[in-house]
């Protein structure tokens, strides 16, 4: 279940980053690195803290 709410939120993140200032590539990139550093992470609460830190980044780039 919490790999569906991670991969639907890397799905929105990516396009929400189409409209990034630096560039979609850039923002993909960086994107991808972020998701990749945290893929080792196998406790859920940890998993959580990770979730809800890319949430608060959607949020504020909802706000650009």
């Amino acid at each position: 279940m919490l790999r569906h709410k991670v991969i639907a939120l890397y799905k929105e993140l990516l396009h929400l980053g189409r409209e990034y200032p630096a560039g979609p590539s850039f923002f993909r990139a960086r994107l991808h690195a972020a998701f990749a550093a945290n893929a080792h992470l196998r406790d859920e609460a940890e998993i959580h803290r990770a979730i809800q830190k890319a949430e608060y980044v959607k949020r504020e780039i909802e706000a650009l």
